[in-house]
């Protein structure tokens, strides 16, 4: 029995060993040109041509000439210079020089805020294009990275036989943020979460006495999509009446009775304050800081009704983001309409007592 399982762990081994020979056997010797900039500088092009070089050899589909050696042989060549071997026939001599069965050659360039990259790989011995790839990105310039990523994995399997999926880029403003996808914990951001099914993901930051609105992102299928989370300061406000007991209302949002206290969105918003037998406030709330509001009601007279509500008010919509204090959780309050941020709201105050009235 014990001769059985010996012999049985033997083939299994010759198996295995044999594969692996077959595969090494299968690659290819492939030789990287430096990518062609355009809207780029030339080193910020050599570095990426360098994260391209180290994403295809882990991929080990290929057995990658090292980048020294080919700018070697350029140097050797007079065609250091950027521009100078852009022509197939160029890159196919090159790549004879370095006992190459491949090269790959292409650029890199920039219009506005997209970057498109091109590469093509050529078979040196009969000069003839094998595999063409081209990545389209959106976002921040050091986000190209991770497309060179992405490009690898399409040069090494150009027949589709890897599931093909998306990834994000996350930025938070301010840095540093923790970000959530789906409500798992993902990393602190600036973040690249790469390896995404195509879907919708629903994206979410939290950082310390900051507040941010949670966004629904799509994934698409061999696209890296950069998404920029700007995140809105919270202050501490206390807001006191006198006399107290009187009904809170920001920004269409009923706060309660006074006194409040809680962390608010920076911003300006419009407040409203009713107490039965005393006039209506409404004034301006501004926070850019940290305070503390007092309002001091006036009682109402006999020949002007309290409490009259105004018609026609514009409902704003709020956002309630919960907010971790010591001792409990209290709501904070994010930001007005669009519209309403453009418009400059004016304090209304009171109404003058009756002639006669103090």
């Amino acid at each position: 029995m014990a001769k059985i399982l010996s012999l049985h762990l033997s083939f299994l081994f010759l198996t295995f060993f044999i594969s692996i020979t077959n595969a090494q056997e299968r690659q290819k010797t492939v030789g990287i040109l430096n990518l062609e900039p355009s809207g780029i500088s030339a080193e910020e092009a050599r570095t990426l041509t360098n994260r391209l070089h180290s994403e295809l050899s882990k991929t080990r589909r290929y057995r990658v000439v090292e980048m020294s050696a080919v700018e070697d042989i350029l140097r050797e060549q007079g065609l250091q210079q950027s521009g100078a071997c852009t022509r197939d026939e160029c890159v196919a001599e090159v790549g004879n020089l370095l006992n190459a069965e491949w090269m790959l050659a292409g650029g890199i360039g920039r219009i506005g805020g997209t970057f498109s990259v091109d590469l093509r790989m050529i078979e040196v011995k009969s000069r003839k294009i094998v595999i063409t790839v081209s990545e389209t990105y959106r976002g921040q310039q050091e986000g190209l990275l991770e497309v060179m990523r992405t490009v690898a994995t399409k040069l090494s399997y150009p027949a589709g036989s890897v599931p093909t999926t998306g990834a994000l880029r996350v930025v938070s403003e301010p840095e540093g943020a923790r970000i959530f996808l789906n409500e798992k914990a993902a990393g602190l951001a600036p973040i690249t979460l790469s390896d995404l099914l195509p879907g919708s993901y629903t994206l979410r930051a939290e950082k310390e006495d900051f507040v941010c609105k949670p966004q629904t992102v799509e994934v698409v299928a061999g696209r890296i999509e950069q998404i920029n989370l700007q995140m809105t300061r919270l202050y501490n406000v206390r807001i006191t009446s006198e006399p107290a007991d009187a009904k809170l209302v920001i920004g269409g949002k009923d706060m309660g009775a006074t006194p409040f206290a809680g962390p608010v969105p920076e911003g300006k918003y419009r407040g409203e304050m009713t107490l039965d037998g005393y006039l209506p406030w409404q004034g301006v709330i501004d926070v850019s800081q940290d305070r503390e509001i007092k309002i001091t009601l006036t009682k109402a007279s006999p020949f002007q009704p309290a409490g009259q509500e105004r018609k026609g008010k514009k409902k704003w919509p709020w956002i309630l983001a919960g907010v971790g204090v010591a001792g409990g959780v209290t709501a904070a309050i994010l930001l007005k309409s669009e519209k309403e941020e453009k418009k400059q709201v004016e304090v209304i105050g009171n109404p003058p007592s009756p002639p006669g009235n103090p």
